[in-house]
């Protein structure tokens, strides 16, 4: 068994994988300056939660987005499971053809959602990952990762929005149902927040199937869940994306 771990701005999801199976899976809150030790406590903690032990792991790939997390992930793998992490990179095995002039900017979990789009779906995809940056990564008909675009994520969109208007404070979004006409200043910045989000979306999704005929479209990312319903806006909600191409490249690259 190994661990595909991808840690993003926010948020860091683990799982524990056999081959390309995901056994279970845990999702923690990203802090810079967690040790080695810290790991180490938390993952053997979370494993033995699930009836499992640091030394049934015989390796670790790793998608990583806040360089100051690498070392105390590779410290923690190198003494507490006595392997180096395999760190997602365009030089890797079992990536699809990177069409980009500067394929080494492509993040590592930009890269694992290219790889399960390319293995999983068939035909022209895009992952639209939304976390703390909601990512559009297309993979054309030919197999090819052609790149995509970056905006703002929804909480960091919320937050901004509340730093700036001094009497706007961050709203919850625990309804099911969101109205477009808020009768409040809450459910206004709500519904602005909410559906305008879901407007860009929208658009942007449909400028890239204009470009790419027959674009299966896949959400993942922690806040996908809040538009995974929305009626024509995805075509599949697929929450292990990431996982899954993070298990296709351990298979492609473990020694």
């Amino acid at each position: 068994m190994f661990l595909a771990i991808d840690i993003g701005n926010s948020e860091t999801v683990c799982a524990l994988c056999r081959g390309t199976t995901i056994i279970a899976q845990w999702r923690w809150q990203t802090v810079e300056s967690r040790s080695g030790d810290e790991y180490g406590a938390l993952i053997g903690g979370l494993l033995t939660s699930h009836g499992h032990k640091l030394k049934e792991i015989k390796g670790v790939i790793l998608a990583n987005v806040v360089p100051l997390s690498e070392g105390p992930m590779v410290d923690f793998c190198q003494r507490y499971l006595s392997v180096s992490p395999l760190v997602v990179s365009a030089r890797m095995k079992g990536l699809p053809e990177l069409v980009l002039p500067r394929p080494e900017q492509a993040g590592g979990d930009r890269l694992a959602n290219a790889v399960a789009l390319q293995r999983d779906q068939g035909g022209a995809s895009m992952a639209v990952d939304l976390g703390t940056a909601t990512t559009f990564d297309v993979v054309d008909k030919h197999g090819r990762y052609i790149g995509g675009a970056i905006a703002p994520g929804f909480a960091v969109s919320m937050a901004s929005l509340a730093q700036k208007a001094a009497r706007l404070n961050e709203v919850s979004f625990q309804r099911e149902t969101i109205a477009l006409i808020g009768d409040t200043t809450e459910d206004a910045l709500r519904s602005g927040l909410y559906w305008g989000y879901v407007s860009m979306l929208e658009g942007m999704i449909a400028r890239f199937r204009q470009q790419q005929k027959s674009l299966k479209v896949v959400a993942c990312g922690g806040a996908a869940v809040m538009f995974a319903q929305q009626k024509g806006l995805f075509d599949e909600y697929l929450p292990t994306l990431t996982l899954k191409g993070l298990a296709y490249l351990y298979q492609d690259n473990a020694p």
